[in-house]
């Protein structure tokens, strides 16, 4: 039973009932050839639509896990991790984007301007934490590779090559050791160990963590300056008195192991001369203790 036997049904029909049998049958013809056009245009349309949408959604996670492996100075290999991280990274983001719409629908902007203004306090307790855990650490591992792994791991004619996350972990393992020297030293750094001695909680060992959010800004000042103070000397003032390129590039990496030979021998120096103060002042107190008594002894 085909299009053809139903437009013969139709024809003999008209003629059965005396109307124009051709009209009619071209008409039943151009409608189905509508109907079924219609029909394939919607499933086109529904197969671009799938096809462009997949991509888009296959290729979006991808790109924004590559940009934030590349970040992170992380290479890998395989999509697939890059494929996880941008996707849940982009799920997190449309979750937000979603609730944030909803909640304007519903209430207005006012509630979120409002909300806004109240997570003020949050948001800059999060600044202090990032600059505190994140800033100062990452500038503590770069400031000890620039000083201790540059010269032996790098040669002169190369380019310096920094990755932030192994030069985070060597900044917070840096800064851990740093303050057990100085809670276990006491003639490293006094007013350091007064510093924190003064935050030390009651019967309970200080934490890296709390340190970092004390003294956030009393770290980062230091660093930056020890940072940008050699890489401003060697790449802005040499450059006007002809020095040429190499010899900035190898001033600017030997400044940085010399400045700690420098520091370290400071230390060493003003310990020793504490130290000989120290005898001297002994020595001094127990002579006049001891010409005082025979003093004593004469009257």
């Amino acid at each position: 039973f085909t299009d053809e036997d139903e437009d013969e049904d139709e024809s003999g029909d008209s003629r059965a009932s005396g109307g124009p049998s051709a009209a009619g049958t071209a008409r039943a013809r151009a409608r189905r050839r509508l109907v079924w056009a219609k029909v394939a245009v919607i499933l086109a349309v529904a197969w671009a639509c799938v096809s462009v949408s997949g991509a888009v959604w296959l290729a979006l996670p991808i790109c924004a896990g590559r940009a934030l492996l590349s970040a992170l100075g992380v290479a890998t290999d395989h999509d697939i991790y890059a494929f996880a991280i941008g996707f849940y990274a982009t799920g997190l983001l449309w979750e937000a984007l979603s609730s944030l719409a909803f909640h304007v629908a519903s209430h207005g902007v006012e509630p979120v301007f409002q909300a806004l203004r109240d997570s003020y306090k949050w948001l800059e307790k999060g600044f202090s934490m990032a600059v505190g855990l994140g800033l100062v650490p990452l500038l503590t591992g770069l400031a000890v590779d620039l000083t201790f792994g540059v010269p032996w791991r790098v040669a002169n004619d190369q380019d310096v090559n920094f990755k932030p996350v192994p030069l985070w972990v060597a900044g917070v393992v840096t800064l851990k050791v740093g303050l057990r020297l100085t809670h276990a030293v006491p003639w490293l750094s006094p007013p350091a160990r007064r510093a924190l001695l003064a935050i030390q909680p009651p019967a309970r060992q200080l934490d890296l963590v709390t340190v970092l959010q004390k003294f956030r800004y009393r770290l980062l000042m230091p660093l930056l300056i020890a940072l940008s103070l050699p890489y401003a000397v060697s790449f802005h003032l040499m450059p006007l008195v002809g020095v040429s390129e190499g010899a900035r590039y190898a001033a600017w990496r030997a400044i940085f192991p010399m400045s700690a030979g420098v520091g370290m021998a400071w230390v060493a120096l003003t310990r020793a001369v504490s130290s000989v103060m120290q005898v001297h002042e002994t020595i001094r107190d127990s002579m006049y203790l001891v010409g005082r008594r025979l003093h004593n002894i004469e009257s």
